[in-house]
């Protein structure tokens, strides 16, 4: 109550010969009786008499709720004796009072905010040593007064140099507010021009030592180009508290590269490099592949030195697999060659698509071609066979093997003819054979002359999913070829060819979206029904098929194809829940890209549910719980993802949810 101090029992004897021991205790004793008397009754002349020693000792006293001295003038109103006191103490001693948290957590400074007391909150601003400190006693107090509905209250600390962007910063780091109370805080100082991005900058130029960089991403911040920013002014302290904050470092480490910057890029890589398991060199390769398709050939040169020979190689098996043809020649150009044996590697698998990308670029199949004809067997041929259609040239007529390849160019064109003069009814039987058999030359040769419609429905009966394979390697099974079935409603087709290859499906999907209106929404809409009604009859097959809808959803995300992210997303809305958690849970974590699809409008409550079933069912519960966290933090409903986990009869989901309900102390 206002006016009464209840005071701390006082210290024992072998304290007071510890702290002072030329005092006797029981004089001690005395004169803190005093002094708690004194302040009790708001008493400056007692104060007044004392001598400095005894001021010292009083201002050391432990009260009740962990509070100092100060704590309690404040609270009670004493505040002439409170600055008197302070007047008369040491500096260091001050900082001590004033930095010292009672058991809420409260300085002084913000239990004298909390209370509008702007005399005793100016007196003591004057007395703070390091800004610091009074930014975040008054920025807290602000969130407080938001989070209570105190608005007055709220625009008078403002007032006072409450830092509203010291306040966002809070609100991201503080895991104890609910939902609803975080998005009033966070929609009031939005509503004060302050966004997560300017928090983010915000802390980073207060050179905070522990920044909830990705907190802030959650709700918005563009932390990679923070990152970016950071490294460019060679700042090796706050580089590293960003790349170990989870911001996101592929677009930061493209940004950079494409400015030219190596050493920048070299700095963000030296702190992901502090621990090896951080997969910096998959990051690294990412980035250069972006690059590449921006067909930024000295980009691309900063970031493969940077990937190391090993990872630049995998880039060329990624890119040569969509046929990136132009991606590949800028790579070369960077002066980062591909080997020869990936080639050898994708003539022998019977990757025509891959090999004739290679080719196309630039590359030289001839060493390639000597190899094969030196091991003359039959996989050797066909794979001399691919490349020759792939557009390979023959060797040099005074090659040894000139002949051998000669022989095979001559055999393919026999082949051609031969397919033009056998009756209709054979060519089928005849493509099926040599597509079991592994004969791609064969089949990239003959494929035009046979009916699709027929083969792929021999396939399907069979189950072939290995020929399938060898059709999208062939080049026989496009994206284009694939968007026609989804066009004519061949929907067990399409989800047929969506099991053997999400990564085919996903590109007509991405092609769909660039083409725009097409009747193919329509019909994988139909198709698609609830998928996440987990006990739905055909839940395999529309589920392949929605998985590879999520995958091209999340390519396009991840290049920042904005326009086509909410072409999907219109069209799909139901694959952008599982796009998100995957953004959230999988190896490459992308919360900027989670956050971007929260905007485009995914419903985050249907991604909490499906969180929880996922994550629950496949890793351990810690990991759940970690990635629902994440989405309380962008705005999740418990209470609305457990009502949609009860209405699709998901269980398991609902048993996680009700725990988290537990633990926070929701009620159903």
């Amino acid at each position: 109550m206002h006016g009464q101090i209840t005071p701390f029992p006082a210290y024992f004897p072998s304290e007071v010969s510890r702290y002072w021991p030329d005092k006797p205790s029981q004089e001690v004793a005395i004169e803190e009786a005093i002094l708690v008397q004194a302040l009790t009754d708001d008493d400056l002349t007692a104060f007044e008499l004392v001598s400095y020693e005894a001021l010292e000792r009083f201002a050391h006293r432990n009260f009740p709720d962990n509070q100092n001295f100060l704590h309690v003038a404040i609270e009670s109103g004493r505040h002439a004796v409170a600055l008197y006191v302070l007047g008369r103490l040491p500096e260091d001693l001050i900082n001590d009072l004033l930095a010292f948290p009672d058991r809420e957590g409260h300085t002084p400074l913000r239990r004298a905010a909390d209370m509008q007391n702007q005399e005793m909150v100016q007196e003591l601003l004057q007395l703070m040593p390091e800004a610091a400190e009074a930014k975040e006693a008054l920025a807290a107090a602000l969130v407080h007064a938001v989070a209570k509905g105190h608005l007055d209250k709220a625009q008078w600390l403002t007032g006072l140099g409450a830092n509203c962007l010291e306040a966002f910063v809070l609100v991201a780091a503080d895991r104890t507010l609910s939902v609803e109370t975080r998005a009033n805080v966070v929609n009031y100082l939005r509503s004060r021009g302050v966004d997560a991005t300017g928090a983010l900058n915000y802390a980073v130029a207060q050179r905070e030592e522990r920044i909830p960089a990705r907190r802030l991403s959650l709700l918005g911040a563009a932390g990679s180009a923070t990152l970016a920013t950071v490294a460019e002014r060679e700042d090796k302290h706050m580089t590293f508290a960003l790349v170990w904050g989870d911001v996101e470092i592929i677009p930061a480490l493209v940004t950079l590269a494409k400015k030219g910057n190596a050493q920048a890029v070299d700095l963000i890589v030296q702190q992901m490099n502090l621990d090896r398991q951080y997969g910096f060199n998959k990051i690294a390769t990412a980035a250069l592949m972006r690059v590449a398709k921006l067909c930024d050939a000295r980009a691309a040169g900063i970031l493969a030195r940077v990937a190391g020979s090993a990872h630049v190689q995998d880039a060329y098996k990624q890119l040569a697999t969509r046929g990136h043809v132009a991606a590949i020649q800028t790579l070369v150009q960077a002066g980062w060659p591909p080997l020869p044996d990936i080639l050898r590697e994708f003539a022998g698998a019977g990757n025509l698509v891959a090999a004739r990308a290679l080719v196309s670029s630039g590359m030289d199949a001839s060493g390639v071609l000597q190899a094969l004809c030196g091991e003359g067997d039959d996989e050797s041929f066909r794979a001399i066979d691919l490349l020759l259609i792939a557009g390979a040239k023959p060797l040099e007529k005074d090659s040894e093997s000139f002949e051998i390849v000669m022989e095979r160019k001559r055999g393919l064109i026999k082949l051609g003819q031969e397919i033009l003069r056998r009756p209709q009814n054979k060519k089928l039987t005849w493509f099926l054979v040599a597509l079991a058999e592994g004969e791609v030359a064969q089949v990239a040769t003959m494929h035009h002359e046979i009916d699709f419609d027929r083969m792929l429905a021999h396939l399907r009966n069979t189950r072939d999913k290995e020929s399938v394979d060898r059709l999208i390697g062939a080049g026989v099974i496009t994206p284009q070829r694939y968007v026609r079935l989804l066009n004519s409603n061949r929907m067990g087709d399409a989800a047929f060819l969506a099991r053997v290859s999400h990564q085919c499906a996903a590109q007509a999907v991405i092609q769909l979206a660039k083409e725009g209106d097409a009747p193919a929404w329509e019909h994988m809409r139909k198709y698609l029904g609830n998928l996440y009604d987990v006990h739905g009859a055909g839940w395999s097959a529309r589920n392949e098929l929605g998985v590879a809808a999520r995958q091209a959803l999340l390519e396009v995300a991840r290049e920042n194809e904005r326009g086509l992210v909410r072409r999907i997303l219109d069209e799909l809305p139901i694959v952008g829940p599982d796009a998100m958690r995957d953004l959230l849970t999988h190896e490459h974590e992308d919360v900027e890209t989670a956050a971007t699809l929260h905007e485009a409008g995914v419903d985050i409550n249907l991604t909490l549910m499906r969180t929880y079933w996922a994550i629950g069912r496949l890793m351990d519960t810690t990991w759940a719980q970690e990635t629902g966290d994440d989405l309380i933090m962008m705005g999740a409903d418990l209470r609305s993802a457990l009502n949609q986990a009860i209405a699709v009869g998901d269980t398991r989901a609902q048993r996680y949810l009700r725990s988290m309900h537990r633990s926070l102390g929701v009620q159903e």
